[in-house]
């Protein structure tokens, strides 16, 4: 089969106008300017003048916690955490599954065919993960305050991720942070870890109040978890990169979520080591943080991609009825970072998330050999704006496509 578009935007090179994306079983085999002499017509569909971009790689989202849209509405984190785990307690687990499967749905209408998702819900796992239109990359998460429950919630994560793999199935680790994993238990788990080779996902300097912890043994995070779990930390190093960094985790298969508290030698850590780091703008926003060090990281050449994080930690204005809408991410990105480029950002959204993941060349890009995952936007708009103007407006997708398939038709059509 054959698409046609006025413009296709494979990213890893320059935009091609009247241009055909060829896709046999799924995957791509060749991207080229449309060729009327050779090309049979009865093997295209075109679709008009419209803009194709890759399909958005969503590098760090909650699905199970979709379902928590506009309910969890404290800013200070340590209060926003108390609530979620008082929900995640009492919540039902039917709903939580649905939440599941609607924010997969939910993302594939903002134009993300990859979710690089944090499994908390793993009864029947593999049923939605094979169910999902949408493709799923699992970590799989541990956590643990004192030193038997990590035990335990590892066990447990290590099982589940080899019976996925066992399937044919994407999954990797994530320890869901420095402040709530055992020490003792992390620093032994850390360098087996890596030696294993897992890819892992991390919650890394989220918040004032971890920081104010891991730091200072102090602040509202650190009484509460010691009432509430008995935590202890017992550091050596005070920053949450160098603890990281000590303990022997951080390589090019570590995905450091967030960072939006590190300092400039942080920074240098995880340049040196290879890190990606997934920023989230709507959720760095609902909790007020600090500028996020875009100029550092750059010029550190960090590879830095995007992602959604929760239904429950972005603000959803009247207007606004998707938590996980990347596009909403790329926009406020766009506003308030104006040094940087619409190209630049639809790299964090595509091809870095890809790379992230260890999928470089078959997810995030237009190109021979990747999957035909690609989003179709309206767009009569002058070519030289095509992707300015997509990204700021923005404009949603009015077709999503998985290995060549449709999975999502704008419901104006």
């Amino acid at each position: 089969m054959i698409y046609r578009a006025r413009l296709v935007v494979p990213v890893k090179f320059g935009p091609i106008e009247n241009a055909e994306i060829h896709v046999a079983n799924g995957t791509i085999i060749s991207v080229q300017k449309h060729n009327l002499k050779k090309t049979p017509s009865d093997s295209v569909i075109d679709l008009g003048d419209t803009v194709v971009l890759p399909g958005f790689v969503n590098a760090h989202c909650h699905l199970d916690l979709t379902s928590f849209r506009n309910i969890v509405n404290e800013r200070c984190f340590t209060d926003w955490l108390k609530k979620l785990v008082l929900l995640k307690r009492t919540a039902n687990k039917t709903s939580c599954y649905q939440g599941w499967m609607d924010g997969v749905h939910l993302s594939l209408s903002t134009g993300v065919t990859s979710i690089a998702n944090i499994e908390t819900l793993l009864d029947n796992l593999t049923n939605r993960i094979q169910s999902s239109p949408a493709r799923i990359f699992s970590f799989i998460e541990f956590l643990g305050v004192s030193y038997d429950a990590a035990i335990s919630s590892f066990t447990k994560a290590i099982d589940t991720i080899k019976s996925l793999e066992a399937l044919g199935l994407y999954a990797a680790i994530s320890p869901h942070s420095l402040y709530s994993i055992n020490s003792k238990f992390l620093e032994y788990i850390g360098p087996n870890l890596r030696s294993a080779g897992y890819r892992i996902s991390m919650h890394v300097a989220e918040s004032n109040d971890e920081i104010e912890m891991i730091c200072h043994r102090s602040g509202a995070l650190y009484e509460w978890l010691k009432t509430e779990f008995g935590s202890q930390i017992n550091y050596e190093f005070h920053r949450a990169v160098e603890i990281l960094e000590s303990i022997g985790v951080l390589s090019d298969k570590f995905l450091a979520v967030h960072c939006n508290i590190v300092t400039d030698k942080e920074i240098d850590i995880l340049a040196t080591n290879s890190c990606h780091v997934v920023h989230c703008p709507r959720s760095h926003s609902y909790f007020k943080h600090p500028p996020f060090m875009f100029s550092k990281f750059l010029k550190s050449k960090v590879n830095i991609c995007l992602g959604t994080d929760s239904a429950a930690s972005v603000a959803l204005e009247s207007d606004q009825k998707n938590p996980l809408d990347l596009l909403q991410d790329i926009e406020i990105l766009l506003k308030n970072n104006s040094g940087l480029s619409p190209e630049v950002v639809l790299q964090m959204a595509t091809v870095n998330g890809a790379k992230a993941l260890g999928l470089s060349g078959l997810v995030g890009s237009i190109e021979p050999g990747a999957y035909a995952d690609f989003s179709v936007f309206n767009y009569s708009g002058p070519i030289t704006n095509a992707i300015q103007d997509v990204l700021s407006t923005p404009i949603y997708p009015s077709l999503t496509f998985i290995g060549g398939k449709p999975v999502y038709r704008c419901s104006n059509l």
